[in-house]
């Protein structure tokens, strides 16, 4: 068991999470920010025609495609560095680290909150924070 304060995380959709001893870890908003671009590519992609009516796609369909998996993949990767960083930062800093117990499936549920509750990330985060006190010492 790794010595340090017991910390409690707060997580949310405004701050990814408030710790207790005052801590503040901002929310990147990977899916807000890049929506607008995704838009355009996906009317690009619904414009764009198989070829002589076939399943077969065009040059331009495909790279589209790939434009969009790119785009979507960066948005992955913004989260998932975001949540590296904060968690490493908590598990090390704690020799015991208490979180609220959240019903992120049933919070997705709800309409009007679970494009934001998705852009957030709340379950990765609490995962990888998990088995990051693990690695370091710090108790669950």
């Amino acid at each position: 068991m790794q010595d340090g304060p017991t910390i409690g995380v707060d997580v949310s959709v405004g701050a990814m999470a408030v710790c207790s001893d005052g801590n503040k870890v901002e929310n990147p908003r990977a899916l807000s920010l890049g929506l607008k671009q995704l838009h355009r590519i996906d009317k690009a992609i619904a414009r764009s025609r198989n070829v002589h009516g076939k399943a077969v796609h065009s040059n331009r369909w495909e790279r589209l495609y790939a434009k969009r998996s790119r785009l979507h993949a960066r948005m992955v990767n913004v989260r998932n560095d975001n949540h590296h960083k904060a968690t490493t930062a908590i598990a090390k800093s704690a020799g015991s680290v208490v979180v609220e117990s959240l019903n992120v499936a049933g919070m997705i549920r709800n309409r009007r909150l679970a494009r934001a509750i998705s852009d957030a990330g709340m379950l990765g985060f609490l995962s990888k924070l998990e088995y990051k006190c693990l690695w370091y010492g710090a108790d669950t």
